[in-house]
């Protein structure tokens, strides 16, 4: 970092805490938030089963979701025609990037023209909307499987395709889908549009999607956007939201808990899932004293790092969180100031033992004998708000060092066992510990971790800012030919073309690769209607369509089993990286894996995510057939028969329910390619 950037302002809303004041009260009560989910959020009846390992099914149902209440026009710039276009979590997200911006003594209804204002959100989806629009325009299509079960035709006869039209009717009854020629927006990059649009800014507007630590990442580019003259203003946060497909999914992989939320806790058995919404305002140092802003904190070091090639997506690895940390200190012997360690920390058992160890072997090394820093976690009292996990906590340390006082750090009865709390560096507050100023007038120092699956680490060093004279804002650098940046390898998997040679060839034959839609895609005939728009149809029926491409699992050693469920982007985006390393070079032309980053520009959506919705939905939609199917005197034995060899079509044919490689997130797609070591 050339230079520190100044957090000028912060807001939240979060389970149990409406706001910064109800959030500190939270977190230096040492009270919690999480509990059983609001059945509204969470169906007992369609989606939990006590029993772990049921497929489309939750063995938790316990969450924390943020206050109720509509989102306030006078405090944001939302008008009714954002309120229709965008999902409610972007509503929210608005609401808080504008009290974020009030903080900082801006009017988020005026922003101001003379700054170059940037948004970065960590996002990956929004409320249920966009999948109740899949749900009921795909339904017509799944229900045809019906016919193909035997058990179905041999009962029903003739009758089978009348119960598939009202599997149909019912679901798009409940679902009445978008009107003809509505504008909506529901897709994740909504969280960060909703802003600009409604402030007007002229900024950069992105999401990040980098699983749980999203809205760190966020914050990263933000900096290097600050930092190069890009922006003069950011506005970093994240926005998730707490539903069923959350706890389904995290159920497969058995990562969550039916009991509670307890980090570094011997009885931790998994995460609980939470939602939220944060946003803070951020500049370079040098222009926010330049501009007389209250300068809440000060970050001086951001360390981002990935674990490289591990034994599974899922299982995190001490080397890439240690060179995370130690990218955040140019000198590492700056570890030693540390007085509070903000953690990742889920409450699950083999994250939070990697954790302390990468940390424990660090601060071994620079920490006088003896001396032991508090280390907490803010899942224990709100769980694990995924994507804004990192910023949560970034804004619990700013209100700790605000307050002269660190929060309780765990609700957990009895520490892991497994780690050498009398000895080792760190210690748990079990109630709220004084942090006064320093007296000879240096700053206190805390720092934050945010992990996400595949490895993908951020460490933040956060300093208490304490005014001098000599802040000047430095000279901008002036680009050179030295930093210009340079291709030295392309590959390609493209409609027509599977390669960059045939790409070349397509190009130079002056041929187009637009047709028709492939028919194991989406069948036109039921569809398509090229007259008026008109809803669960579409006017078009061509389009650009990757064929005939085959992944060679030998290459990187993936089961075929996993390919075949798992989203065919990661093995598109595999086939092109590798041809890409290969056409500068392969690995023997100096790749320095150390410091070899991978960026994919993508948006969860496509056939993948469109079959994940429709077998997590199979729980509502066997509801709905077992009552059509009892009403034609169908035997419950037989009901259950029916229901039970459908579902098993419905996985033949759309398996994204049983991918094993983490498709469900789009930060599979770089953290699964051809993996840098760290």
């Amino acid at each position: 970092m050339k230079e520190p950037l100044a957090i000028i302002g912060i807001a939240c809303r979060l389970p149990g805490a409406d706001g910064i004041d109800a959030f500190w009260d939270l977190v230096v009560r040492g009270r919690t938030a999480w509990g059983p989910l609001p059945e509204a959020r969470f169906s007992r009846e369609l989606y939990f089963h006590p029993e772990k390992s049921r497929l489309g099914k939750s063995y938790s149902e316990m969450g924390a979701v943020v206050p109720d209440r509509p989102v306030d026009p006078t405090a944001c710039p939302i008008t009714p025609a954002l309120l229709e276009k965008y999902d409610v979590a972007h509503h929210i997200f608005l609401e808080v990037a504008s009290q974020a911006c009030r903080d900082a003594g801006l009017d988020p209804f005026a922003m101001p023209g003379d700054r170059r204002t940037g948004v970065y959100v960590g996002h990956t989806g929004g409320s249920t909307k966009i999948g109740d629009i899949v749900y009921a325009t795909g339904i017509d299509e799944t229900a045809t499987f019906l016919s193909e079960v035997d058990a179905a035709r041999v009962l029903l006869g003739d009758d089978v395709e009348a119960v598939a039209a009202e599997l149909t009717e019912a679901v798009r009854r409940r679902y009445p889908g978008r009107r003809p020629g509505q504008s909506l927006d529901l897709g994740a990059l909504g969280a960060a549009k909703i802003v600009q649009e409604a402030m007007k800014l002229d900024g950069p507007f992105l999401v990040v999607d980098a699983a749980c630590a999203s809205s760190l990442q966020a914050m990263a580019i933000a900096a290097r956007s600050l930092l190069q003259g890009g922006i003069d203003q950011a506005i970093v946060g994240g926005a998730s939201y707490c539903k069923s497909d959350s706890l389904v999914l995290f159920s497969a992989a058995q990562s969550v808990s039916n009991a509670g939320s307890c980090p570094f806790g011997q009885a931790a058995d998994g995460l609980i899932t939470a939602e939220g919404y944060v946003a803070i305002v951020i500049k370079t140092l040098s222009r926010a004293v330049a501009d007389g802003d209250r300068i809440r904190a000060v970050i001086r070091g951001l360390g981002v790092a990935s674990d490289g090639k591990g034994k599974s997506l899922w299982a995190p690895r001490q080397e890439g969180q240690i060179l995370a940390v130690e990218r955040a200190y140019p000198d590492l012997a700056d570890l030693a100031r540390l007085e509070y360690i903000e953690a990742h920390a889920t409450s699950t058992q083999v994250g939070d033992a990697t954790e302390l160890g990468a940390l424990s072997a660090l601060m071994r090394k620079h920490l006088p004998p003896g001396r032991q820093v508090p280390i907490g976690s803010v899942k224990a009292n709100i769980g694990h708000t995924l994507e804004t996990a990192g910023i949560a906590s970034l804004v619990k340390v700013v209100l700790a060092m605000d307050h002269g006082m660190i929060p309780p750090g765990s609700t957990c009865d009895e520490l892991n066992q497994e780690f050498d709390w009398a000895d080792g560096p760190f210690t748990v507050p079990r109630q709220a510990v004084a942090w006064p100023a320093h007296a000879d007038g240096s700053p206190r120092c805390a720092a934050v971790n945010a992990f996400g699956i595949g490895g993908l680490n951020v460490h933040v060093a956060l300093f208490e800012h304490l005014p001098t004279p000599a802040a000047v804002r430095p000279a901008r650098a002036v680009a050179t030919e030295a930093d210009a940046i340079a291709v030295v390898g392309a590959g390609c998997v493209l409609p027509g073309a599977l390669s960059l040679d045939a790409f070349v060839d397509l190009l130079g034959r002056g041929e187009t690769a637009i047709g028709p839609v492939p028919g194991d895609r989406w069948t036109a005939v039921r569809v398509l209607d090229t007259t008026r728009p008109k809803t669960w149809h579409t006017t078009s029926g061509i389009g650009g369509f990757v064929r005939d491409f085959a992944y060679d699992w030998r290459r990187h050693k993936v089961p075929p089993k996993q390919i075949a469920a798992a989203n065919p982007l990661q093995f598109m985006l595999l086939e092109a990286a590798d041809a890409a390393i290969a056409d500068a070079g392969g690995p023997q032309a100096g790749l320095d894996r150390r410091r070899t980053g991978v960026v994919v520009g993508t948006l969860f959506g496509g056939d993948f995510a469109n079959q994940l919705q429709m077998g997590l939905r199979l729980p509502e939609t066997g509801l709905i057939l077992r009552a059509a199917l009892a009403r034609r005197g169908v035997s419950p034995a037989d009901v259950d028969r029916i229901v039970s060899l459908y579902e098993k079509k419905l996985l033949e044919k759309m398996p994204a329910l049983v991918d094993e490689t983490g498709s469900f997130t789009s930060s599979t797609l770089p953290a699964g390619s051809p993996r840098p070591s760290i």
